[in-house]
């Protein structure tokens, strides 16, 4: 049997209490609970209901309307991120952006290759359109 050091005793959180647990070595320098503290770890980390993931795709339901059906993933992403930024901070007037973030904006960010062949299918769709419209 293994004595449990004192903080580890004391904590009341689940969470933290098994990630202690986890990192808690024997005398022999071994992880003796990590198979048991992996585990509990593992069922705390699943969500009890799926109401977050309803309400993300209550947003990207009202985010991509019949007028937006075109938003790549990566843009709705981007918006969904933004909503939340705004959100933990009260406010987008405040916003901080660090040097990683002014970096990443740049021409790389667009992928002008997809955008290119997005045009060609319109392109080839309205053809169609116009010929089928031609023939009746």
């Amino acid at each position: 049997k293994y004595i449990l050091t004192e903080e580890i005793n004391k904590e009341k959180n689940a969470d933290k209490f098994w990630a202690k647990l986890l990192n808690f070595k024997n005398i022999l320098n071994e992880h003796e609970y990590f198979n048991i503290s992996s585990f509990a770890l593992n069922v705390l980390s699943i969500p009890h209901s799926n109401a977050e993931c309803e309400r993300i795709f209550s947003k990207v339901n009202l985010i991509k309307t019949k007028s937006r059906n075109r938003l790549a993933t990566k843009t709705i992403n981007g918006i969904l991120l933004t909503a939340q930024c705004v959100k933990q901070n009260n406010s987008c007037v405040k916003f901080v952006s660090d040097i990683k973030m002014i970096n990443a904006i740049n021409i790389n960010m667009y992928d002008h290759h997809k955008q290119d062949v997005c045009n060609k299918v319109d392109d080839d769709r309205r053809n169609l359109n116009t010929i089928n419209t031609y023939k009746r």
